[in-house]
């Protein structure tokens, strides 16, 4: 998981390597180069507020208030924009904008801080993300896609159980695995 400063910025950066190397080499998965280096963005979210040492400075009250919710936010609308030509397209759009905006307002002026335990990872906005938020999120960015989006809600309930915070900030994992699964159909 994001329980540092290095390990988020590896994943970071192995996360976008892969990405671009299957934009390069498989034509056909861009789109889905594309979401991965959308969503494993967020490691580098992490790496500065794990950089900022969790105090309340300009880094990590930047960090908070803009860079997470705006690459959040561009999770959401990457994935209705994905889903445009189907009957998912303007229910997601629409979504997406009412979660967006819940996620600008929640974490405006605020500061993370780390999560418990040597495994935590950055609890954005010092406030814990509910398990319906969770959901909700995991629903937005994976839709039309049942497959994800089950795999999504069974991620969430697993770490919500082994760890003891910084849940929506647990990219780490699944932007490992989201990486090697787009690598292992690439090659």
């Amino acid at each position: 998981m994001c329980f540092s400063f290095e390990v988020s910025l590896v994943t970071g950066v192995l996360s976008w390597c892969i990405g671009i190397a299957v934009i390069l080499r498989c034509p056909s998965l861009r789109g889905d180069a594309v979401h991965l280096l959308v969503f494993s963005s967020m490691q580098f979210a992490d790496a500065a507020l794990w950089k900022s040492n969790f105090e309340e400075n300009a880094l990590n009250g930047t960090t908070t208030s803009v860079v997470v919710p705006s690459l959040l936010s561009a999770q959401l609308f990457l994935n209705a924009w994905r889903s445009r030509d189907t009957s998912w397209g303007l229910p997601l759009a629409t979504a997406s904008l009412v979660y967006s905006s819940t996620l600008f307002w929640r974490l405006r002026g605020r500061y993370s801080r780390a999560a418990c335990g040597p495994f935590g990872s950055p609890v954005w906005g010092n406030t814990e993300i509910s398990r319906r938020d969770l959901w909700a999120f995991v629903l937005l960015v994976t839709l039309p896609d049942w497959r994800w989006a089950l795999g999504g809600i069974v991620f969430v309930e697993v770490v919500q159980r082994v760890f003891c915070g910084g849940y929506g900030s647990m990219w780490c994992a699944l932007a490992c695995v989201c990486a090697v699964a787009l690598a292992a159909r690439c090659a």
